[in-house]
């Protein structure tokens, strides 16, 4: 097992997990463990995010079935690194007082990446009735997100409604069905949320989103989704609440129905033998 004491640990840079054991081969370390935060392993990833320091990376070392849902508070700045891992949400969920249904509820301060993972949901999970309620700065980077089994339906698996937001590289959302609304921009005027969202796809994005991104707001100032990139997107909608304009601006990307009056600096769309439509 190779388990030795603090004592016996005579060496610099033995692995250790959280509860001071050090390990002799940190293999070892990694397989008993599910994260790491500077040499230190955890055994959840709540444990790794309530220990990161400032500007650190989490590195995830094994897939994480069985989740429960992480609240991540105010005034953290940290990346979790997947390593290709799947982090599999069966339940309960995080949240506020009585609305406990998120996977992951980001909350507004703080400055989070999720890259190279997969996000699924258990089957017969217990209340996950979102992914990721977002508030804070929040960056995906080749990160692959599925909204099937979500509890009462697939509809807004991520929910952003404050801060920055940016889609980088292969980053996926996939829904069952292109009618199926993936995510909402969203925009209401309350007093603790008047620096607004936007949720930008940046250059380096060639991912999918094969649901609808609904854009919703009363301030188009507020509320921004800007998309460019190579990726494919199902469809962008506003929603029946939406009033006073929008700030939508396309400028690349494939989409499975037209989206011309969102595109900026007049790009022609080249209709595609599938019916799609790319600027």
């Amino acid at each position: 097992y190779s388990v030795i004491s603090e004592e016996d640990a005579k060496n610099e840079g033995l692995a250790k997990d959280e509860q001071g054991n050090y390990y002799e081969n940190p293999d070892v370390a990694a397989d008993n463990n599910v994260a790491m935060v500077g040499g230190t392993y955890y055994s959840t990833l709540l444990a790794a995010i309530d220990a990161v320091g400032d500007g650190e990376t989490i590195y995830v070392t094994n897939n994480i079935p069985n989740a429960t849902g992480i609240s991540v508070p105010t005034g953290k700045n940290f990346t979790i690194d997947f390593g290709g891992h799947t982090y599999t949400l069966s339940g309960p969920g995080a949240g506020s007082t009585s609305t406990e249904t998120n996977g992951f509820q980001l909350l507004k301060g703080s400055n989070i990446t999720f890259k190279n993972g997969t996000i699924r949901i258990a089957e017969d999970a217990n209340n996950i009735k979102r992914i990721i309620q977002n508030y804070a700065n929040l960056t995906l980077e080749d990160m692959h997100i599925y909204a099937e089994n979500q509890v009462g339906g697939e509809e807004y698996a991520l929910s952003f409604n404050f801060g920055t937001v940016v889609f980088k590289g292969d980053t996926d959302v996939i829904t069952t069905s292109a009618d199926t609304a993936a995510f909402d921009v969203y925009f209401w005027d309350t007093e603790s949320y008047q620096d607004g969202v936007s949720v930008t796809f940046d250059e380096t994005y060639t991912g999918t989103i094969n649901g609808t991104i609904i854009y919703d707001s009363t301030a188009p100032d507020k509320a921004a989704l800007i998309i460019q990139g190579s990726g494919y997107i199902g469809a962008v909608d506003t929603s029946s609440s939406t009033s006073n304009g929008n700030n939508i601006q396309i400028s690349g990307g494939t989409f499975g129905e037209s989206v011309a009056e969102y595109v900026v600096d007049e790009l022609s769309a080249e209709l595609n033998s599938n019916g799609t439509y790319t600027y």
